[in-house]
C-alpha cells in the first residue's frame, strides 16, 4: 500500500491491459495533473479501463483487473469501483456517479488481462 492509489495507473508494467504508457516524463511541478490524466484517460478506454451497461434502473460496470489486485489501495473492491467512477468526467455518462453503486448489493466484473507488450498505435 503506497497510500496513492493513482500510482497504479502511472507506474505500469507495459503489458495491453495496462494504462498506456505516458508520452512525456512525470514533473514534479504538474503531477498531480499528470497522474489524474493517466486514470482519466485509462478508465475512459471501455476495452480496458472501464466500461458500463445501461440496465433498466442498473448499470453492470466492467473494470480492470488492476482495481481488483490492488483493490485494498482503494478500501476495497466496492470503494475501488466507486473510485473509478467518481474519477470519471461530467460528460461520461456515470460521471461523478458513484452514489448509484450504493443502491444495492454490487459487484463488478472484471476485463480479462492481457499481457502481451503494450504498444503505441501506428
Amino acid at each position: 500500500n503506497l497510500g496513492e492509489p493513482l500510482v497504479h495507473f502511472c507506474i505500469v508494467c507495459a503489458s495491453a491491459s495496462c494504462p498506456n504508457l505516458r508520452p512525456e516524463a512525470f514533473v514534479p511541478g504538474r503531477l498531480r495533473e499528470q497522474m489524474t490524466d493517466q486514470l482519466v484517460d485509462f478508465l475512459g478506454n471501455p476495452t480496458k479501463g472501464l466500461a458500463y451497461v445501461k440496465k433498466r434502473d442498473s448499470f453492470e460496470l466492467t473494470l480492470s483487473r488492476i482495481m481488483l489486485w490492488f483493490n485494498t489501495d482503494f478500501g476495497g473492491i466496492i470503494p475501488a469501483a466507486e473510485f473509478a467512477v467518481a474519477a470519471l468526467p461530467a460528460s461520461h455518462p456515470l460521471g461523478a456517479q458513484p452514489s448509484f453503486l450504493r443502491r444495492r448489493w454490487f459487484r463488478p466484473s472484471y476485463f480479462k488481462y492481457d499481457w502481451h507488450i503494450n504498444r503505441t498505435p501506428r
